[in-house]
């Protein structure tokens, strides 16, 4: 099965205050300069770099947490980047895998908190999530294939 990204949302992240983006096998960016198209694509970037390397490594190539929380406004509220897609073997349309990182500073350094959902068989049945250490089976049938 292909690998496919089927939507990316966004809070906090550089000029992205609040974004939820569905997306296609073929996808077009358009706007006027300025509009967050650069950083739409900056979230995927950001966080190929924490699969490769981790949080810290992707925060310091990104010259620090200021750099990355959203740059106009009050600056307040965790940074948070969600992408969904039939990445693993039994996602699907209907029950997707999703990934979520959220970030804020904290006294020693910036507090993360990421979830892992997916689907460990084929056929109608369980989600595992994945969050920190532990994991949580639930039966969260939405008309899974």
């Amino acid at each position: 099965m292909p690998q496919l990204v089927t939507r990316i949302r966004a809070r906090n992240f550089r000029s992205l205050e609040s974004v939820n983006v569905p997306l296609r096998r073929l996808n077009v960016l358009i706007g006027p300069n300025g509009s967050g198209k650069t950083n739409l694509l900056n979230v995927l970037r950001f966080l190929a770099t924490t699969v490769r390397f981790d949080l810290s490594a992707a925060i310091e190539q990104w010259r620090g947490y200021e750099h990355i929380h959203r740059q106009s406004g009050t600056r307040q509220g965790k940074v948070s980047l969600t992408v969904e897609g039939q990445i693993t073997q039994f996602s699907s349309q209907n029950a997707p895998d999703e990934y979520m990182l959220e970030m804020e500073p904290g006294v020693r350094g910036i507090i993360r908190r990421e979830d892992f959902t997916f689907k460990r068989q084929g056929g109608k049945g369980r989600r595992y999530k994945a969050r920190g250490n532990r994991i949580t089976i639930s039966s969260e049938d939405k008309g899974e294939e």
